[in-house]
């Protein structure tokens, strides 16, 4: 409400018109179509583009926050400019990943492409989708996932977190963690724990949208409690197999599901039926080596093999059933283009938050007595 009043005393609405006056020159009609998606779904990096989609917000001008810092002489120049140059390279992987996402968008699901067609492909009965838009699509989620790691290296780089020797151990998750620390427990940051940075708060809330922190869950687990979380996505995709399936398919797919899953308890209950019997055969086969009755020890010996060679069959197949069930991550397109879209603008707000973050951190810094103004060099 202080801010509502503030806002009226020095404002009026139609002091923002021009927004909506604001033109620009496209270079064709593929790039406004393109720039107008963007702003539609709030993708370009700036802040103007969470309230509005008029075309003034076309561009993304977020930029590393300017701050000081004193005279090296054994700097080179890239060296100097190497926060500013990492922020770029942030901002370029950021653009791609989203141009690929539009370009992707209205391909056909079955629509086929030359960069795959040098092979026969198998009909696995999955339902998979396997062209140029599922492998852009995977592109996209790659290099988006990768951006917050990137960041959290930029920021333990620049607020100097960590030691140099342990580089090869930041990620976005272990930015806010003592990973020095001799067990696993999840345990804050020395020096992060009492920032009252809010953009750095609020990055450490979207970690928790993308992974696991501690024992608690993601908000979108609670929301969605279907959604396969980012990190399981991440996981498959990169170790093991992720199969992006036609929504139609997946639901077969599914019906399928829930006759196996039937004969696989089926299975398990007959597993555990045959354990018990051979137990209570064993006890009697104790007794009648006991009695030394042979006959009655050789006939219930006989029983016991052939339980057991039913029994190891089917542990066999529950041990298959695990394996194979578990093998590959099958995700309806539907549902992963929704994940897609949700982490793309989890990675804009992280890459707006970084910046903010080390505005405040550098306004808060006493001031110097002397300092001379640098112009960033732009291409």
């Amino acid at each position: 409400m202080s801010l509502k009043k503030w806002f009226e005393n020095f404002f009026k609405t139609s002091d923002f018109d021009y927004f909506k006056e604001y033109t620009v020159k496209y270079t064709s009609k593929k790039q406004k179509l393109y720039f107008e998606w963007c702003a539609k779904n709030r993708l370009f990096l700036n802040d103007l583009n969470d309230v509005c989609d008029y075309p003034i917000v076309h561009q993304d001008i977020c930029a590393f926050s300017p701050f000081i810092h004193s005279i090296n002489t054994s700097l080179t120049l890239h060296e100097e400019l190497a926060y500013h140059g990492n922020y770029d390279e942030l901002k370029s992987d950021y653009c791609y990943a989203r141009y690929l996402i539009y370009s992707s968008k209205n391909t056909p699901n079955n629509a086929s492409h030359i960069y795959n067609s040098t092979y026969q492909k198998v009909e696995d009965m999955s339902y998979s989708i396997d062209n140029l838009k599922i492998a852009q699509y995977k592109s996209a989620f790659r290099t988006i996932y990768s951006l917050f790691d990137k960041i959290a290296y930029l920021i333990s780089r620049f607020f100097d977190l960590n030691d140099l020797k342990h580089d090869k151990k930041i990620s976005i998750d272990n930015l806010f963690r003592d990973f020095t620390s001799k067990n696993n427990e999840w345990r804050p940051h020395k020096k992060l724990k009492d920032s009252d940075n809010h953009f750095i708060h609020a990055l450490f809330y979207i970690l928790k949208d993308i992974r696991k922190v501690g024992n608690s869950d993601s908000v979108t687990k609670w929301l969605d409690p279907n959604a396969v979380a980012f990190a399981e996505i991440r996981n498959a995709m990169e170790h093991r197999s992720l199969k992006i399936v036609d929504d139609v398919g997946y639901e077969l797919v599914t019906s399928w599901n829930t006759y196996s899953n039937t004969e696989f308890i089926k299975i398990k209950e007959k597993k555990n039926i045959l354990s018990n019997e051979i137990r209570e055969l064993e006890l009697k086969l104790k007794q009648a080596i006991n009695k030394n009755n042979p006959l009655v020890t050789k006939q219930l010996q006989k029983q016991i093999d052939n339980l057991n060679s039913t029994l190891t069959y089917l542990k066999s197949s529950i041990h298959e059933k695990e394996k194979l069930s578990s093998h590959s991550l099958l995700i309806p397109i539907s549902q992963f283009e929704s994940r897609l879209m949700q982490l793309i603008k989890l990675a804009r707000n992280s890459i707006i938050y970084l910046s903010l973050a080390i505005y405040l951190e550098e306004r808060r810094r006493p001031k110097e007595e002397l300092c001379i103004t640098r112009e960033v060099p732009l291409k």
